[in-house]
């Protein structure tokens, strides 16, 4: 692991690159759409960067540029929390005004100084937001003709207060952000009470209420992998596949596609399986099964990501393992099964008939593999992050913070690539 090391110039410590551990957080609007990411970075010491990380250090936004932010986000906006050194500092002037969006949390003392600083980056085109609101204060009234979103953390908070806050702020026309919405039920809330933007994972969960059945699409392609599962014959596979133009040309043109690296053009579904087997098919059918027919789904980027992180972790991992990278695909793509489906993921998993290895690592984190997806599992939620338990796994599977992050990056671009791809091929 990385280790703070001293400013010459001021004495104080500053934490080296390799310090960070950072969770990526979804936000989506009211379409439900994926619109961009909160970035919350995160040290060992977890009492400073509890919960809603307290804020980004100066060093950060310094190496921005090293650490990938544009890998991180693509084309989303990402959602930073910022502290004084940063403010009073110059580097986020080289920083994107269209894609950054600087967070003031609630801890940090508002000098006139530092106001007057916030007044420069607003006029300048830069956009803020106001972190961990619960309530109306003084201290939100200084920062009102500065911010154009207002964060709301919503957790723990009742429908009352929800709707008091978002009647009285798009009153005062702000954008409202609430913060963690992880269950279906919140995001209705906060949706009917004029929220415009929602972080947290509800949509990864299944939702008790839903009425509407999975896609066409989505059941084409999990009875496909039941026929792969089963060892069905190429001929019966691809007879199944033809029945769905829309599912064809989307595996057609994700094998075609740069992503997949191949040297010579794929034609047809036959020459697919008789070139590269049954093995690739089934990668991009468990990809696509996300996929809807009419607009992106950010359950398709977060599963996209998912399995390529594990799959890049069991590359990556030292040889006496034996952990098989496709297999570490599978697990990672289809832990979100259960959200897709609205079935408990022990349904899912007997239904499609997935092999043991695979199901005891997604139900129970049990071997290697089950501890490859809590690892990737950890990083994803804030309430879970732990990283005295994170640097065990990640000393496990011999990491530092800084090999994680470079595969992080990766899996990152890879995901979002993926969905762009789909998205892109099911609109034409």
């Amino acid at each position: 692991m990385g280790s703070a090391v001293e400013n010459v110039e001021t004495g104080e410590e500053e934490l080296e690159i390799e310090e960070f551990y950072l969770s990526r957080q979804p936000i989506l609007n009211r379409k439900e759409e994926l619109i961009a990411y909160a970035l919350l970075f995160y040290t060992h010491d977890s009492e400073s960067y509890a919960g809603d990380a307290l804020s980004l250090t100066a060093t950060t936004v310094d190496d921005a540029d090293e650490v990938g932010t544009r890998r991180i986000i693509r084309s989303s906006q990402a959602f930073m929390s910022v502290n004084p050194e940063v403010l009073m500092g110059n580097t986020i002037f080289t920083l994107s005004r269209q894609r950054l969006v600087m967070e003031i949390p609630g801890s940090i003392e508002l000098t006139d100084e530092l106001l007057n600083r916030i007044a420069t980056f607003t006029t300048a085109g830069y956009q803020f937001a106001i972190a961990d609101v619960t309530e109306l204060s003084p201290r939100i009234d200084k920062l009102m003709p500065f911010a154009k979103v207002i964060k709301i953390n919503v957790t723990d908070m009742a429908e009352d207060n929800i709707a008091a806050l978002g009647k009285y702020f798009k009153s005062k026309h702000k954008l409202l952000l609430a913060n963690g919405v992880d269950t279906h039920d919140k995001f209705n809330i906060c949706k009917k009470h004029y929220f415009d933007l929602f972080q947290g994972f509800f949509f990864t969960r299944p939702d008790k209420n839903a009425v509407q059945r999975p896609s066409q699409l989505t059941l084409r392609s999990i009875y496909l992998l039941t026929m792969i599962l089963n060892g069905e014959n190429n001929f019966d596979i691809v007879q199944n596949i033809d029945q769905d133009p829309l599912l064809k040309k989307m595996l057609l043109h994700l094998l075609n596609s740069p992503l997949h690296g191949l040297t010579r053009k794929i034609d047809s579904l036959d020459h697919l399986l008789l070139v590269l087997g049954h093995r690739i098919l089934k990668r991009f059918l468990q990809m696509v099964m996300y996929a809807k027919p009419d607009e992106p789904s950010p359950l398709l980027t977060l599963a996209a990501t998912r399995g390529k992180m594990c799959e890049l972790l069991a590359e990556s991992a030292p040889s006496h393992f034996q952990i098989k990278p496709h297999v570490a695909f599978t697990i990672g793509v289809m832990s979100f099964a259960d959200a897709l489906l609205q079935l408990d993921i022990a349904k899912v998993l007997a239904q499609i008939g997935e092999t043991d290895e695979v199901c005891d690592a997604m139900l129970s984190h049990s071997g290697d593999y089950g501890e490859l997806l809590e690892l990737v599992a950890l990083y994803d939620a804030p309430q879970l992050f732990d990283t005295e338990k994170i640097d065990q796994l990640l000393d496990k599977f011999e990491l530092s913070t800084l090999d994680f992050f470079s595969l992080q990056q990766q899996a990152f671009s890879w995901g979002e690539s993926i969905s762009e791809h789909i998205a892109t091929k099911s609109r034409r």
